[in-house]
């Protein structure tokens, strides 16, 4: 798969390299601290105007923006330790634009995104990079672009994909939405078809399911039997096994005026949500509001919300880890909060 990545690109001119330099960052301080104080996990690195780092498997990955060469990608462990910083290189190319991460239980990470010529032609691709950085694999991804990245538990790495049409005037051909890949890279199943996702008559026009709509971004979460999958742009809360066997399907509403910031699979099954809001009363004042999906009345029961004047309570859903879960507090800090006979108390944890 990686020779016909550099075979595919040297065609159109470009010439892959992925390197291993470390960039230090003026404006995104990298260097990163453990505070190892009560439950707390403390990330010394500004995330402010870059994609929103994701929580996953215990570690923390994400990528910054590199208009000009290609995109730093980065990694810290559970303790807010920094694993490493890297960045991916494609000599050649005018840009590299990534779309998502995602960590594994063992430590290994992947990349989705595309490598562009200055023709504007794309090869699309998942990068597979080890606990140092190194870059272990590259998967060319044949006339699909993967959207969404999450490791499940036993290391498949699902991607929730979209089919790449080359020329305007053609329809893209029915394909299968998700998709499990092996530690070698290459594909073990797939499922769900596009053409079984029917758009609402209040609202025809749909973008495609893995796509993002209206500040609500679409998710992929995992653990270890099952694969979620929640569309903003379809409204659907779609369930999987981990061999890709359809386990449930629901149309979904959205909580109104939302922005989600977290979202997240329970060891059990519990599929949570968390999202700022506008307060109906007082419209300059946000609130972040956390919610649990109700699988009886297809619905999400609000569990706790608290306006952002508010400080030290949770602000956002970083990670379920079995009867933990991981939750942002202010830029940077992150705690751990235990759930006692099933039930998340998060307004008297410490």
């Amino acid at each position: 798969m990686l020779q016909y990545l550099v075979r595919h690109l040297r065609q159109k001119g470009l010439r892959l390299r992925f390197g291993l330099l470390l960039m230090v960052s003026v404006t995104s301080p990298a260097f990163c601290q453990s505070m190892n104080v009560s439950n707390q996990v403390f990330v010394s690195r500004n995330f402010m105007g870059q994609p929103v780092p994701k929580w996953e498997n215990g570690y923390l990955v994400g990528f910054e923006f590199t208009p000009e060469r290609s995109p730093t990608v980065y990694a810290y462990d559970r303790n807010g330790k920094k694993l490493f910083e890297t960045f991916l290189e494609i000599d050649g190319a005018d840009r590299v634009i990534l779309r998502s991460m995602a960590a594994s239980r063992d430590g290994r990470f992947a990349f989705s995104g595309f490598a562009e010529n200055g023709s504007s032609e794309r090869a699309y691709f998942i990068g597979f990079v080890d606990s140092t950085g190194r870059t272990i694999r590259v998967t060319k991804l044949d006339r699909i672009a993967a959207r969404h990245l999450c490791f499940a538990g036993d290391g498949t790495l699902w991607a929730a994909v979209q089919a790449v049409v080359r020329h305007p005037t053609r329809n893209a051909p029915d394909h299968e939405i998700l998709r499990g890949y092996g530690p070698d890279g290459n594909l073990k199943f797939s499922s769900l078809l596009r053409s079984s996702f029917v758009a609402t008559p209040e609202d025809p026009l749909q973008p495609h399911p893995v796509d993002d709509a209206q500040n609500a971004a679409s998710q992929l979460s995992a653990n270890d039997s099952e694969v979620v999958f929640m569309t903003s742009g379809f409204k659907e809360l779609v369930k999987v096994s981990s061999v890709g066997k359809l386990l449930s399907r629901t149309r979904m509403e959205r909580p109104n005026n939302s922005y989600l910031t977290g979202f997240a699979l329970g060891a059990e099954g519990t599929v949570y949500l968390s999202t700022q809001e506008a307060d109906p009363a007082l419209p300059k004042i946000a609130n972040f509001v956390f919610y649990r999906w109700n699988p009886a009345s297809s619905k999400w029961d609000s569990l706790f919300s608290r306006p952002s004047r508010d400080r030290g309570l949770p602000l956002a859903i970083a990670m379920m880890e079995a009867n933990r879960m991981l939750v942002k507090s202010e830029e940077g800090r992150f705690r751990w909060i235990v759930a006692a006979d099933g039930e998340y108390a998060f307004w008297n944890q410490p």
